[in-house]
């Protein structure tokens, strides 16, 4: 964390630095999986053009934007208007309209699932069971926020809503994945329809 707080102090311009969330193994002393995992540091200025490529960026790499580290003077500005949307994309678009944003490629956090006394259930894979329309929410928000005064053509405006579509069918996906691996089958073979279905437009 301290390299997260050490970049913000020598970046005045950028407000919020993100990076991934680790699974870790404390029995086994090993990583399980780094949720958004980048192989490249990279910053988005708040201009148009950084928005853009925010966008890009995100859905080429489904990027969560759980994690992060705020400047102070900039988080008021930030967690506000928080409702129905999920809270990590309109926290993003916030940020990226206060000011410049950064993505790290190590994490700062672990979440451990496994460890000598028990084992702990990932809240997230409780969440991506039922709260798909607050993700597509989210998503519709951030987009809206990065693209506001854009004129775009039906064309684009057609690529963002599929993008965004496609962010949710890998979230169906896992969900259906997790449902499986807990002997829930009628569930995840509803998810697997909603799947066929809506790929299919």
């Amino acid at each position: 964390m301290q390299k997260g707080i050490d970049f913000l102090e020598a970046n005045p311009d950028v407000v919020a630095y993100y990076a991934p969330c680790q699974l870790w193994d404390e029995v086994n002393q090993q990583s399980i999986f780094e949720a958004f995992y980048v192989s490249e540091k990279k910053t988005f200025a708040s201009d148009q053009h950084g928005k853009t490529e925010l966008w890009n960026f995100l859905h080429a790499r489904h990027v969560w934007p759980e994690h992060a580290i705020y400047r102070r003077d900039a988080l008021d500005k930030i967690l506000v208007n928080r409702g129905p949307a999920y809270w990590c994309f309109t926290d993003l678009a916030n940020a990226i309209n206060t000011g410049a944003v950064h993505f790290h490629d190590r994490p700062y956090y672990r979440n451990i699932t496994a460890h000598p006394i028990g084992s702990c259930v990932k809240l997230g894979d409780q969440q991506c069971l039922i709260e798909f329309d607050s993700y597509r929410a989210g998503l519709e928000v951030l987009a809206y926020d990065l693209f506001e005064g854009v004129p775009l053509d039906p064309e684009i405006f057609g690529k963002i809503n599929l993008m965004i579509r496609q962010f949710i069918w890998v979230r169906i996906e896992v969900a259906a994945r997790i449902l499986l691996s807990q002997g829930r089958h009628a569930e995840a073979t509803q998810y697997q329809k909603r799947l066929a279905v809506t790929r299919s437009y």
